[in-house]
């Protein structure tokens, strides 16, 4: 491929992709709003283009010349309120996406959505792409619009070439805001004594960004591939990330159902208070209610994808030494 545009390029999960790409010779094109933070991709030969994912016409010229696009941007609902509102415009999001591929000559369109998009089998095997989608988990404002987006664009795969990406929980390197590793922060801090009950799938972010690539080259028009690591309890990724960090492990393990009411009352308060997000968002709390094994085996036979390729200890350190070389953590947690 000549150019390769990735949406999202300046982001966690992004900015590993934008680096595998080029690691593999291609030529990569990254979106970026003006002003927007970059110093992920300090020191990549990349170019940028300023532009916002919430007009169209900017992808329009953001794609000119490009062969592929990968989207790894797709909107994120903070707050769980508003569902209609916020399903409304993440779809919007989705059309504005196709719009413009509609009339650029793009090759290849990768989208990157979610293990919330993925369904869950009745007899407990591990979640992958042949998996029926419970209807109990469109209470879930996340999964529900992560879900509606996903089923919109595999409608129009064959439209785009159109190949789509299901990570699990990612962890790892550059996760600036913080995301998923606000946990480990939050461990390392010992900010965290309490925890949830549940199952995950944890995979480092490098790993992710190798599948992504396979993926635009060697996946199948409207198939989606999910991208795991390793399967494993709450309690027990949470001791790991403790034994990594050398702080005490959390000591108590509570059932999500509980703390929904508290979660949606934090909410509302953050909405009148105009907060940034929520003090306890729904959404972590979907996470682990709804969180379930996930199976990486279509992306092993198709992708020749490793979920094991990096432990999910090496992605808990690799964390840990991320957030304490850019100062999220005091110079005291050492490794």
């Amino acid at each position: 491929m000549s150019r390769i545009l990735v949406l999202g390029g300046s982001g966690f999960i992004g900015h590993q992709i934008v680096r595998e790409l080029l690691e593999r010779g291609e030529k990569v094109s990254v979106m970026v709003r003006p002003g927007s933070d970059t110093s992920l991709l300090e020191g990549m030969e990349v170019d940028l283009v300023e532009g916002d994912i919430d007009r169209s016409g900017d992808i329009e010229t953001a794609l000119d010349g490009a062969d592929a696009l990968v989207h790894a941007a797709a909107y994120y609902p903070i707050y769980s309120l508003g569902r209609d509102s916020q399903k409304a415009s993440a779809l919007h999001q989705v059309g504005r996406i196709h719009k413009a591929l509609a009339r650029k000559n793009v090759r290849r369109y990768l989208y990157v959505s979610t293990l919330s998009a993925v369904g869950r089998y009745e007899d407990g095997r591990p979640e992958d792409e042949n998996a029926p989608f419970p209807v109990e988990r469109l209470k879930s404002t996340y999964a529900s619009l992560k879900r509606a987006m996903q089923e919109e664009v595999l409608r129009q795969a064959n439209r785009f070439n159109t190949v789509v990406v299901a990570p699990t929980a990612v962890f790892g390197s550059g996760d600036r805001k913080p995301t998923t590793g606000r946990v480990i922060l939050e461990t390392a801090k010992r900010k965290m004594p309490v925890i949830l009950k549940g199952k995950m799938n944890a995979v480092d972010v490098q790993q992710v960004a190798w599948g992504v690539a396979e993926a635009l080259q060697k996946g199948k028009s409207g198939k989606l591939y999910v991208l795991g690591g390793e399967n494993m309890t709450l309690e027990g990724f949470f001791a790991r990330v403790a034994r990594i960090a050398e702080v005490p492990a959390p000591r108590f393990a509570l059932p999500t159902k509980p703390l929904y009411p508290i979660a949606w009352t934090t909410e509302v308060a953050g909405k009148l208070l105009r907060a940034e997000r929520p003090l306890l968002p729904v959404v972590g709390i979907d996470f682990a209610h709804y969180g379930e094994y996930m199976s990486s085996e279509v992306a092993e036979r198709e992708l020749d994808y490793d979920p094991m390729k990096t432990s999910v200890d090496a992605a808990i350190r690799n964390t840990i030494t991320w957030f304490r070389d850019h100062h999220y953590l005091p110079a005291r947690v050492i490794l």
